[in-house]
């Protein structure tokens, strides 16, 4: 699945919690969906970014010399990626929180 998918699906739990209970708060799980979405959106640009340095590297005369922008630029993604999953994480742990003593959810 992917995270604009995951981020999707976590929203629409969210708005279902609000409806079911409107004394729940459900802020923290929207921040971090917020975040998420910022993080995710900074890595498709990233990977737009790589795609063109990895065009211009290889018709580079010197590829090795632009191998240390393509590394950084492949941390970037990487980086933005674990901070996209680690925040939709913490949404579900938020979410589950709200559940109280309840079955299901």
């Amino acid at each position: 699945m992917s995270n604009k998918n995951l981020i999707s699906r976590i929203e629409t739990r969210i708005a279902t919690i609000e409806t079911g209970n409107q004394d729940l708060d459900t802020q923290s799980a929207l921040d971090n969906i917020a975040e998420a979405k910022v993080s995710l959106s900074s890595a498709e640009s990233e990977l737009f970014t790589l795609k063109s340095m990895l065009e211009t590297t290889l018709s580079s005369e010197d590829p090795k010399a632009e191998l240390g922008k393509i590394q950084q630029s492949v941390k970037k993604i990487k980086d933005d990626l674990r901070q996209t999953h680690t925040l939709l994480v913490q949404s579900i742990g938020d979410l589950k929180g709200l559940r109280g003593g309840t079955n299901g959810g």
